[in-house]
């Protein structure tokens, strides 16, 4: 109110000086109407605009200078000219206060086109004194352009100021309106009663969330494990007493993510990986992994952690425990171990009874099929054969399978002693080519039955070397042994000696059936063959090889195999030192006396005339064969079937000599042989016993001898050497 009383103020102010200055200008212009009059003579007959100040016949002169008339139009003329200079000053007062009335470029206009009537009037009192009537006539135009303006504006807005709401409705607009703000009122202050419950009670909920939260922490600074709270981002932000314990930590290292400080640096991206994958999914947390102890010692711990939920779902916090499972990991290692070591064991003892089963089954192949053909020329024999040819055809079937069977026990003996270990060799320095030699003659014949042709290419540099002749004799016959076996008829064997370095190698090669590539790492191992069905084309138990391997490391050498496949033929290579590293010896290596030159046709020259000799043995046939050849070199043979038999044939007979066997029914050998060191009579003690058994161990040996026999003979026994050791021990040796 204040500032529009000033405006009306100001408005009077103007009028009243535009009236004084109207009142100046009438007596300026009475003074001055000859000089006017002579100023419109002078510029009569110029254009518009030349002369634009130009005056006029003043307007008094048509009032016949009466001053009351002249002084009505004046004043009038002012006080409109008042009145329409304060209007467009309180039409633009008002605009600029109400700016909420959009009024557009039409409040302007109409508050020009008013001001622009004001002028007018005001002119049209300076006009009585002052005629300018040029001025007058342009502030008209504008003061009509600007009024049709005006109007054309005014007619535009009158839809929409028709269209405005009348008092009536814009009563009952402001009522609706009222009621719809008491509505909206009632229903903010019922929201915020809403939302102040809700404040209360999720006050009253953090309230219980903290009090549990510490009780969680007293529960947690109880327990063994290291525990920990995390908020709900991952942050942790508590951990109880056991983990500054173990860790040697403190709060300000460990909290927010500090925690990756003690943990593994190889093991981090996968527990980072793992608790973010929580986080996100709200999915417990599981993890075993080692963490750092105080004194740098890592130790495996299982960590897990759950999320804890508002009544909503939504995660207040993790609470999760770190175990030490450092101890549990060790046995489940552990076991592991064992069950592989088991399964392991397991395995090799499955692959061991296989490869026992698959030895017995060729072991009693090989046995039963000389035994067939020795039964069967037998069984002929008996039967009546006349033809000379004949028998000397079974005869030397007979003797061939029972060597073929002899060389089959004296393999697995061998080997037997090669596993435990007491398989001894005898050093001597010996010539190579004379083992080789031997060994080439021995398998001469199988060569030529076969037409197998065996070249020899020995080097005269080779220097002797020392070794066991009979095992490396016995080395060179197996290669050769194998080599023709798997020769076709008409191929070739071939068996080099040469000096390399300071070793000498022996090659025998062949151009046989050659050996798979998948089978050539297994070719030294016992009682593997690479064909072991039942429908394979070569014998044997798998052990020669095997010994062969043994025997030449035996001699600190080696033995490789070459074959470029199958039907290419095989080279087997034998280096050995020419001195060997270590000279072992065996106290129970057979030492017989040799019986050859004392035999002709198998049997004994010897004379054994005269000597009592008790055979005692549980099988028949045993003791029918000694008798029978003990009788042919003419000694006194007395058989005893059992070792009760033997001690009461002993008091009677008193004989020489006692061969018995050891393992007997009731009393065995060592038994009998002990009871006759007993017997009181002198005689008794001083009978000599020889012990002939199947039992053919090194061990074997040793106790019979360590027992009291002089002698040791394993069966199958050869009669001249029988007939020999017995010569020997008695004295009938010429």
């Amino acid at each position: 109110m204040k500032k529009e009383r000033n405006a009306a103020r100001i408005i009077w102010c103007v009028g009243i000086t535009l009236f004084y200055c109207s009142s100046a200008l009438a007596q300026g212009s009475i003074a001055s109407n000859s000089h006017a009059e002579h100023l419109h003579a002078a510029t009569a007959g110029g254009s518009f605009f030349q002369d634009f100040f130009k005056v006029y016949t003043p307007r008094r002169v048509c009032m016949f200078y009466e001053q009351p008339v002249i002084w009505l139009h004046v004043i009038s003329d002012l006080l409109i000219t008042l009145a329409y200079f304060s209007i467009p000053f309180a039409l633009i007062y008002f605009i600029r206060r109400r700016k909420d009335m959009r009024f557009g470029p039409v409040g302007w206009m109409f508050a020009g086109f008013i001001l622009a009537c004001g002028t007018t009037h005001l002119i049209g009192a300076v006009d009585v004194w002052l005629p300018l009537y040029k001025l007058d006539g342009i502030v008209k135009f504008f003061t009509a352009a600007l009024s049709v303006g005006t109007a054309i504006a005014l007619w535009k807005l009158m839809p929409r100021a028709l269209a405005m709401p009348s008092a009536s409705q814009l009563e009952a607009t402001v009522k609706q309106r009222t009621a719809e703000l008491q509505k909206a009122n009632q229903d903010l202050q019922e929201e915020a009663r809403a939302r102040a419950n809700e404040v209360i009670e999720r006050k009253h909920a953090e309230l219980a969330v903290a009090e549990n939260e510490q009780k969680f922490r007293q529960l947690a600074n109880t327990i063994a494990q290291l525990a920990w709270m995390a908020t709900p981002d991952g942050n942790l932000f508590w951990y109880n007493d056991r983990w500054y314990e173990y860790t040697g930590s403190t709060f300000e290292s460990m909290q927010g993510w500090g925690w990756q400080k003690v943990n593994d640096e190889k093991e981090l991206p996968r527990i980072i990986e793992s608790w973010k994958k929580s986080l996100a999914s709200g999915e417990p947390f599981e993890e075993t992994f080692p963490l750092r102890r105080h004194d740098g010692e890592f130790r495996w711990h299982l960590s897990r952690a759950l999320p804890l939920r508002d009544s909503d779902g939504r995660i207040l916090l993790w609470f999760g425990t770190n175990t030490d499972v450092t101890e549990q990991r060790q046995m489940v290692h552990q076991r592991d171990d064992l069950l592989a070591r088991e399964r392991e064991a397991r395995k090799i003892a499955e692959h061991a009874s296989r490869m026992k089963d698959e030895f017995l089954a060729t072991l009693s192949h090989e046995l039963r099929t000389p035994l067939n053909a020795i039964l069967g020329w037998t069984q002929l024999l008996r039967a009546g054969l006349t033809e000379k040819t004949e028998v000397e055809q079974g005869l030397e079937t007979i003797e061939r399978n029972a060597r073929i069977q002899i060389r089959l026990i004296e393999d697995m003996l061998d080997m037997s002693r090669i596993i435990s270990g007491k398989l001894g060799i005898d050093v001597q320095t010996i010539a190579p080519v004379a083992f080789i030699k031997a060994a080439i003659a021995s398998v001469s014949p199988a060569a030529d039955a076969k037409a197998i042709r065996i070249e020899t290419i020995l080097d005269p540099r080779a220097h002797p070397l020392s070794g066991d002749p009979n095992r490396l004799q016995q080395v060179v016959w197996n290669l050769l042994s194998n080599a023709i076996k798997f020769t076709p008829r008409g191929g070739k064997v071939q068996v080099i000696l040469e000096r390399v370095n300071s070793h000498l190698e022996i090659s025998v090669a062949d151009t046989g059936e050659g050996i798979p590539a998948d089978f050539l790492p297994y070719v030294f191992d016992r009682f593997r063959q690479a064909d072991a069905s039942t429908t394979r084309n070569h014998g044997g138990l798998g052990l020669g090889l095997a010994i062969v391997k043994q025997l030449v490391e035996l001699h600190g050498g080696s033995v490789r195999v070459k074959s470029a496949g199958p039907n290419l033929g095989t080279t087997f290579i034998v280096l050995l030192p020419v001195k060997i590293a270590l000279h072992h010896t065996d106290d129970e290596e057979r030492n017989h006396p040799e019986s050859s030159g004392l035999v002709e046709n198998g049997i004994q020259s010897a004379n054994l005339t005269g000597l009592n000799v008790l055979v005692v043995d549980d099988e028949p046939d045993a003791r029918i064969l000694l008798k029978r050849i003990l009788a042919e070199v003419g000694a006194t043979v007395v058989t005893a079937g059992s070792a009760v038999e033997a001690m009461n044939l002993i008091v009677e007979r008193r004989p020489d000599i006692l061969i018995s066997d050891i393992g007997m029914p009731e009393l065995d050998g060592y038994e009998l042989l002990r009871r006759v060191k007993a017997l009181a009579t002198s005689s008794a003690e001083k009978i000599p016993a020889i012990a002939l058994t199947a039992f053919a161990r090194r061990q074997d040996r040793t106790r019979a001898l360590n027992a009291g026999f002089l002698a040791h003979l394993a069966k199958p026994v050869e009669p001249a050497e029988l007939i020999a050791v017995i010569a020997s021990i008695t004295g009938r040796i010429d």
